[in-house]
């Protein structure tokens, strides 16, 4: 099974290289980087990376996550053979079993898959978090407040979601 990384940055370069020392480390087929007009000097230090499976896409001007992904993306589609693309921002990566979990999986059925995105101390990060249920009234929102379990996927079975984050997604 051949999987590459997807990783957007933009001006975040001491967190990209945290990424990046953490990417590597792991059996990605491809890695690709997008590099969103950073003027912090990540375009240098990104050039000077030795690994072979690390392509940089310099784009000209920040395009946001959503334009960093679309570019990454569409690289990826023309250039590089990937059954399955693991997105995430410059300051993520997966843990170091990923991949191998990711194998095990059951795929049949399914295209797309979201990933619990966990911050340095564990915890789960609200912004990236799935929905299996959106609310969709008042009533929804307070039922949300009060237990967001409710509307999120489970976390230890596959189940459908409604929503996913680019953080996280597999696709």
């Amino acid at each position: 099974m051949n999987c590459s990384a997807l990783i957007v940055t933009y001006n975040r370069l001491e967190k990209l290289k945290l990424t990046i020392a953490n990417t590597v480390k792991l059996n990605f087929t491809a890695i690709v980087v997008v590099n969103n007009g950073s003027t912090d000097g990540t375009q240098a230090w990104l050039a000077t990376l030795s690994d072979p499976r690390v392509i940089v896409l310099n784009l000209p001007s920040n395009s946001g996550g959503a334009g960093g992904f679309k570019a990454g993306s569409q690289y990826l589609c023309d250039n590089v053979d990937s059954d399955w693309v693991f997105f995430y921002d410059d300051d993520a990566w997966p843990e170091s079993d990923a991949l191998e979990k990711f194998a095990q999986l059951e795929k049949a059925n399914c295209r797309v898959f979201t990933a619990l995105v966990k911050d340095l101390q564990g915890q789960p990060c609200p912004m990236n978090m799935p929905f299996a249920k959106v609310p969709s009234s008042f009533m929804d929102t307070l039922r949300y407040i009060r237990n967001p379990a409710e509307f999120l996927p489970s976390v230890s079975r596959a189940c459908a979601v409604q929503t996913v984050s680019f953080v996280g997604m597999i696709i």
